[in-house]
C-alpha cells in the first residue's frame, strides 16, 4: 500500500477555499454602505458589518480582484454588485 503525503509547506501554500456567493454578496452590500470605497477605515467597518474575520475578507477580495480598482496608495474602489 502506497500513501501520498504532501509536505507541510505545500499544504500551507494551497489556495483558500472559494467563498460562497452569499459571503461575497454580504461583503459587497457592506462595501456599498461604505460608498464602494476601501480604505483602512471603511475596511474595518466592512469587517464589523459582515462579521467576517480577516482571512475570509482577504479570500473574498482575492475572488473579486478583477472588480477592485486602485485609486491611490490608500484607496481602492469596488466595481462589482451594487457598486458596479
Amino acid at each position: 500500500m502506497h500513501r501520498f503525503v504532501l509536505p507541510f509547506a505545500l499544504v500551507l501554500a494551497a489556495p483558500a477555499l472559494a467563498q460562497s456567493q452569499d459571503d461575497i454578496d454580504a461583503y459587497l452590500a457592506a462595501a456599498a454602505e461604505q460608498g464602494c470605497v476601501l480604505t483602512a477605515e471603511t475596511s474595518l467597518a466592512i469587517e464589523e458589518a459582515t462579521g467576517f474575520d480577516r482571512p475570509t475578507i482577504q479570500a473574498i477580495e482575492e475572488a473579486l480582484a478583477a472588480d477592485l480598482v486602485v485609486v491611490d496608495a490608500s484607496t481602492i474602489r469596488v466595481t462589482a454588485g451594487p457598486c458596479g
